[in-house]
């Protein structure tokens, strides 16, 4: 799938992904195949990402609190654990990391989180021709996968005709517009995080773990008030 994605990606003009996790390690990987697509937009499920998926779980709703949370607990928990999969203090890594904060503010990414888990993969790439209006990729690969070398582990289709993008379009456009923003978690925990930020002092980080950990209790309160 990887060789096949990248040659796509080649021509793309917006690029949709939806998948369970979204792993910033894993997209350090891909972020240069991502350098010429126009727009980005990823759904993400909205479980925690070392939870073990379990089907009679799949549907559970989570509120828009517990969206927000379990995001930042799953950015939070990738970097204080994922040392295994690159290094923290390689200045590449750092500044595709800094690429998709920009990327963000910029409106060329957006992210958002469905209310439930996602158990497959989808990936739509919109082409500017006319012959063709764009491939989709789906299966079980996800393409931010920390794990490097998938390719015996998962199945994946490819879906060329115009019928299947459509329909493939007009499901992601609905889940889409069902699913909650959560740009501003990526970015605040990101810009604010130690690893990156060589000037956040002890104090400052001391601060900012409290709100972390009382930060649902403040929203809450103010908005009662």
């Amino acid at each position: 799938l990887t060789k096949r994605f990248n040659q796509l990606l080649g021509k793309t003009k917006c690029f949709d992904c939806l998948l369970d996790s979204f792993y910033m390690t894993g997209f350090h990987k891909i972020h240069e195949q991502l350098e010429d697509v126009d727009k980005i937009r990823i759904i993400i499920g909205s479980g925690i990402n070392n939870e073990i998926f379990k089907p009679n779980e799949a549907y559970n709703e989570s509120s828009n609190d517990e969206i927000h949370r379990n995001i930042r607990e799953n950015l939070l928990n990738e970097v204080e654990n994922s040392e295994y999969y690159v290094d923290f203090k390689d200045n590449n890594f750092k500044e595709s990391v800094k690429l998709f904060i920009q990327w963000i503010l910029s409106g060329k990414l957006e992210i958002r989180a469905y209310k439930t888990r996602i158990p497959s993969k989808l990936y739509i790439m919109s082409f500017d021709e006319k012959k063709s209006k764009g491939y989709v990729l789906t299966g079980s690969t996800n393409i931010t996968s920390q794990i490097e070398d998938y390719s015996n582990l998962f199945f994946d289709l490819e879906l060329k005709n115009s019928p299947d993008y459509s329909h493939a379009s007009r499901e992601f456009n609905e889940i889409w517009n069902e699913s909650v923003d959560v740009k501003d978690d990526y970015i605040n925990v990101i810009s604010d995080n130690q690893w990156l930020n060589k000037e956040i002092t002890p104090y400052k980080f001391y601060l900012k773990f409290l709100y972390e950990y009382l930060s649902d209790k403040i929203d809450g309160k103010l908005e009662d008030s």
